[in-house]
This record gives C-alpha cells, sequence and structure tokens, in this order.
C-alpha cells in the first residue's frame, strides 16, 4: 500500500547538536531452503485512500488500540527485552559484526538466524552473513528464505509443511536475527501478514537481537520509505522536497514512531528524509550513514561505527504547500556523531 501524510503535532525528541531547519518549498544446523508460493500478502485495508491509512496509523498511535487493522505488524504489548542494531549499509567494519555477536550473546551460546528475502542472491546473502559472524566467534548460524507462507499451512506438502513450522519455530527462539540489504519491498511482500512477521516480534520482545543493513534497516519501522518516487523530476537521484513523492509502505513495526533512511549521507538523501519528516510530523526520521548504525535500547539510541546519523522531527507539525512544493519552520535537526545518543520518544 502506498501512503501519504497527514498534519498532525508532535513532541521534539532529539538533542545534541542542533541546529533550525527552515525550508520553503560454525555449522548451520537446520536445512536451508526456499519457499516460494506465488501468493500475494494479505493487504486488510484493500482499496481504501492512503489518506485513510496514515489516518489509521495516526489514531493507533494516539490511542494504542489498532481498531482498522490497518498495520499487521504492529508490536506485541510491552517493552522488548531485545535490542535493535540498525546499520546504514554500505561496508561492515569488523569492530560492528563483533559487537553485534557480543549484544546477542551468540559468541557464548544460542544462534544467529538470517532472513535474506531483501536479497536477489538470497543463498549467498545467508552464505555472507555465515562468514562474517563465524569471523567473530558465533559458532552457530542458520538461515532460511521464507518466500510466502500464506498458503503453506494447507499445503498438501507434509514435508514442506514440517520444514516450515521447524524454521518458524528456530526463528521464534534465534538470539539474533539478522536481515541483509536487497529491496525493502521484497522482504515484507514475504514476510506481511504471516508467522514470520509473528515470529520476529516474539524473539524482539523476549530479548533477542534483531539487525539490518541497508533494506535490512528500512524494514525496522512500521512506515518503510521504499525507495520509490510517486512524482519524480528530471535529474538523478532525489532533487525535490515535494509534496507527495515519497513512496512509503508497511515495515515490520520494531519501530512504531521512527522511520529508518540509510546510506544516508554517502548517497545525499537529505531531500528525500526532508520531505518525509515535513509530511509525517508524528515520526521521527533518521538518516543513517553506511558503516554506521544505532544500537536501540528502549527508548535510547547510541550510534556505533565510522560515521554519522542524522535526526529530523517537524516538531511544530505545520507544512507549507506552494506548487506541489513542501516547506515548514522551526524543523529541527540533529547530527550525531559514534558513541552519542538521543531519545526516540
Amino acid at each position: 500500500m502506498k501512503l501519504t501524510p497527514s498534519t498532525l503535532g508532535s513532541v521534539v525528541l532529539c538533542k545534541s547538536a542542533k541546529i533550525t531547519l527552515c525550508t520553503f518549498a560454525s555449522i548451520s544446523f537446520f536445512t536451508l531452503a526456499s519457499i516460494d508460493l506465488n501468493a500475494n500478502s494479505i493487504d486488510p485495508v484493500g482499496t481504501c485512500s492512503n489518506d485513510i491509512v496514515y489516518a489509521n496509523y495516526i489514531a493507533n498511535h494516539q490511542t494504542g488500540t489498532n481498531p482498522n487493522g490497518t498495520f499487521s505488524n504492529d508490536p506485541v504489548p510491552g517493552k522488548p527485552k531485545g535490542k535493535l542494531y540498525i546499520i546504514g549499509g554500505g561496508s561492515r567494519p569488523v569492530t560492528m559484526i563483533r559487537q553485534i555477536a557480543e549484544l546477542s550473546g551468540t559468541t557464548q551460546n544460542g544462534y544467529a538466524f538470517v532472513l535474506p528475502m531483501s536479497s536477489g542472491e538470497p543463498e549467498s546473502a545467508i552464505e555472507r552473513a555465515k562468514k562474517d559472524f563465524y569471523s567473530v566467534g558465533v559458532k552457530r548460524v542458520t538461515g532460511f528464505n521464507f518466500k510466502s507462507d500464506s498458503n503453506l499451512v494447507a499445503s498438501n506438502d507434509i514435508n514442506a509443511s514440517d520444514l516450515y513450522k521447524k524454521m518458524i519455530d528456530s526463528l521464534k527462539n534465534a538470539k539474533l536475527i539478522y536481515i541483509p540489504g536487497g529491496v525493502q519491498s521484497n522482504f515484507m511482500n514475504a514476510i506481511k501478514n504471516t508467522a514470520v512477521a509473528e515470529a520476529i516480534h516474539y524473539a524482539y520482545q523476549n530479548g533477542a537481537l534483531i539487525s539490518g543493513t541497508s533494506a535490512g534497516a528500512a524494514v525496522m519501522s512500521r512506515l518503510m520509505i521504499t525507495g520509490n518516487q510517486l512524482n519524480p523530476r528530471p535529474g538523478s537521484g532525489y532533487v525535490t522536497i515535494a509534496q507527495n513523492n515519497m513512496e512509503l509502505e508497511e515495515g515490520l513495526g520494531l519501530l512504531p514512531d521512527v522511520i529508518i533512511d540509510q546510506h544516508f549521507i554517502m548517497r545525499q538523501r537529505l531531500n528525500r528524509l526532508v520531505s518525509v519528516a515535513i509530511e509525517y510530523p508524528e515520526t521521527l526520521c533518521i538518516g543513517i550513514d553506511e558503516s554506521t548504525a544505532i544500537i536501540v535500547d528502549g527508548d535510547i539510541a547510541t550510534v556505533a561505527g565510522e560515521s554519522q546519523v542524522i535526526v529530523i522531527k517537524n516538531q511544530n507539525g505545520k507544512k507549507a504547500i506552494l506548487n506541489g512544493l513542501l516547506g515548514a519552520k522551526n524543523m529541527e535537526l540533529s547530527v550525531y556523531l559514534p558513541g552519542e545518543s538521543f531519545k526516540l520518544r
């Protein structure tokens, strides 16, 4: 589903480096397999308007309920016991891989589970992740390519159904779940409204570390930037700050009130995140550069890695529109360095 904005108020959440931004205008112990049922994921909203979709998101945000069932991957009630390690893409220094392993505890016990559905080469993505984690002392790493499970339980293939159930159980009990890069929409199309999404949330609620890079970072939020422009203009990249241009879809919802952007400084994505921040004032917009991550523990995010993290908030919730161009005043933009922390709420 494609989401467009509403203009409701919000609260300032950031601190540090503040400036005002004003715009006008060892062995894998499970069988590696792949399931592809060519089934479309269910869209509980159907063909309702984008404005209604976003209004339902706001209603859920404000009341803590979800009366219309719009966001299928809403968080399980209660504060998660787990952590998030969200990487902005690019190379992953061994220090970051080691930190992921140590935070998850997988160098001591338990195992890592790789979910490669974003990648166009899922088996290769699993093998690369295994190599990375083995190199820092993780002994048990597995992976599984869930393409779509919407009809699997009803499948006549008993072996496939049994394998799927075993993989879901393994995913729920993993100490580390890792989502490599690729195309974020591919990942969500594979797991939306499925037991896979439920298993990820279950693991997070019960103490697992959930990590992702690039597309695997984008899926962490409830509202997910797809990377597509709905009204692109001449020029390469994101050359405007314009109304209804950035396509957003439903993400995993591990960060319900945050929108993640990645490769941020390296690929000059400020325009698109400013656009999103103006149009979605209820959210905190976070741009993570390459070889850089945020470690989320409760309501606190800490920067790790080699570069910076940009945080943008449309703090007064207002916007102006002129010939399709977006404008807003007194937006807050913060630039965080490695080791610095900020609040998410």
